[in-house]
């Protein structure tokens, strides 16, 4: 399909949102089929040039960022994900306002993941705690339950008592009042709840 939009290249700029769409999907099947070099090539690919409409250039380069930053911390390339991430953060605010809310929440929980790998603790609560601003009631439940175990696993990893204890009852109340419950989650919460609190004999 891509290979198509390739050949009829006009259409690119006269009809940006549904090419848009394709690199979309390139970016979660080729990445769930493990074909990152694909993936890497599609959207590094000179005919990315021909996007000019603002509102979709600034959907390419969230994409494109959200496929790279899956890839790189699939691949242990961490600085390539702090390279990435900086891009991202220096851009981030002025393509905001242009992107739909799932793009925003994608690409904020992406940059707390980059963050979180990159032990920067306070930009990743940061940026988790922004994507979790942009989940409605019943949509995409699946990422708010990750969102809600990588703040908690985050302020473990930041070693203060106070924002972990904190943390810990908002997680807790979040899984608690879950209608769609999965074992793991509290299973794991209750875990890092007492992990923490482990004293080195």
């Amino acid at each position: 399909m891509w290979h198509d939009w390739k050949e009829n290249q006009s259409f690119i700029d006269t009809d940006g949102e549904f090419y848009i769409e394709v690199l979309y999907m390139i970016n979660y099947a080729g990445i769930l089929r493990g074909d990152y070099s694909f993936v890497q090539n599609t959207f590094n690919d000179p005919v990315n040039e021909l996007i000019t409409d603002p509102v979709q250039r600034a959907n390419f380069e969230v994409i494109k960022f959200l496929a790279f930053n899956k890839i790189y911390n699939k691949t242990a390339r961490y600085d390539e994900v702090e390279k990435l991430n900086r891009f991202m953060k220096s851009r981030y605010r002025q393509w905001e306002p242009v992107l739909n809310a799932d793009l925003n929440r994608t690409t904020n929980l992406s940059l707390g993941i980059g963050s979180f790998v990159l032990e920067q603790y306070d930009e990743a609560l940061y940026y988790i705690k922004r994507g979790i601003t942009y989940f409605k009631e019943g949509v995409r439940e699946e990422h708010e339950a990750v969102a809600q175990i990588l703040l908690l696993l985050t302020s473990y990893c930041m070693d203060n008592p106070k924002l972990f204890d904190a943390q810990y009852r908002a997680t807790y109340n979040y899984f608690y009042k879950r209608k769609k419950k999965q074992p793991f989650e509290t299973a794991l919460v209750q875990c890092l709840h007492r992990t923490f609190y482990i004293q080195d004999v």
